[in-house]
């Protein structure tokens, strides 16, 4: 349903585009991770605003650990990063 919204909103391309190929990772059984969200320590300081910096305005970085305002830790923090990770992609041409 993703691909037919988005085929909508790109004139069909993204089915075009689409691979068929996908990866569903499941961190909470990553041995190595055992979690999928930041956890703010005493001294943090600017970790987020760092993290957060693109490199070379070609790798963009979003997540809830990335989030600037306070929505760290969840899931709305997460979709609010990738919309803004989204929009500086499409800026960066």
């Amino acid at each position: 349903s993703i691909i037919d919204e988005l085929d909508i909103l790109h004139n069909g391309q993204a089915s075009a585009s689409f691979t068929g190929e996908y990866l569903i990772e499941d961190w909470a059984k990553d041995p190595f991770v055992l979690g999928a969200y930041s956890y703010s320590t005493v001294g943090i300081g600017d970790a987020r605003e760092v993290l957060a910096q693109p490199i070379d305005n070609k790798v963009f970085f979003a997540g809830e650990a990335t989030h600037l305002n306070g929505h760290y830790q969840t899931v709305f923090g997460a979709m609010e990063t990738g919309k803004r990770e989204a929009l500086n992609v499409i800026s960066s041409f």
